[in-house]
């Protein structure tokens, strides 16, 4: 076998735990663990799956420990044992820790609404393909949205395609950005 590209997840929220879970089914990389700050019951869903846990703040981790949640390390030290960190943190939080990210000698991929200035590089997937970072890239902004609507999600690939005119067989119902546009429902 080949070897494992060993990977930390920065932020287990919505996007964390679906980032957490693609990359512990793949058979090149390892999901060393997971960063986050809270201590209720969405790092518990980490717990439960076997995932070791990290204080993403090292004045977190009292919290998450009195609340039952066994605590591998901190940051820091999930950033010591990986090759990459995917940083799926809240808007303008993911800024903060670049350099921390660079300090580490860690390659990062932002997943979530970080502005383009924060990697420099922008990859936008629309169908989930695996991330590749060249070696002399040391982060890179993943453009992806998780819609639980089929017609949002390509609604918004059109809009960034261009596309002007659109129609879904499945569907009676206009596509949002463009209701009320000439042949939108044709």
């Amino acid at each position: 076998m080949n070897r494992r590209i060993r990977v930390g997840i920065n932020g287990y929220g919505v996007i964390g735990k679906r980032v957490a879970d693609a990359v512990s089914l793949q058979d090149d990389m390892e999901l060393v663990g997971v960063a986050d700050v809270v201590h209720d019951y969405r790092i518990r869903v980490a717990v439960e799956r076997g995932y070791p846990v990290y204080a993403s703040d090292p004045g977190s981790r009292p919290e998450m420990e009195a609340a039952g949640i066994p605590v591998t390390g901190t940051l820091d030290e999930l950033l010591a044992g990986v090759e990459i960190v995917v940083d799926c943190t809240p808007k303008s939080v993911g800024a903060r820790n670049r350099e921390r990210y660079r300090a580490a000698g860690v390659k990062a991929v932002w997943q979530g609404g970080e502005r383009h200035e924060v990697a420099g590089y922008l990859t936008y997937q629309v169908h989930n393909e695996a991330i590749v970072v060249p070696e002399n890239i040391d982060c890179l902004r993943a453009l992806t949205r998780l819609e639980t609507s089929a017609e949002r999600s390509i609604a918004k690939t059109n809009a960034a395609l261009g596309v002007t005119n659109a129609f879904l067989p499945a569907t009676t119902r206009p596509i949002p950005h463009l209701a009320g546009a000439e042949g939108a429902h044709d």
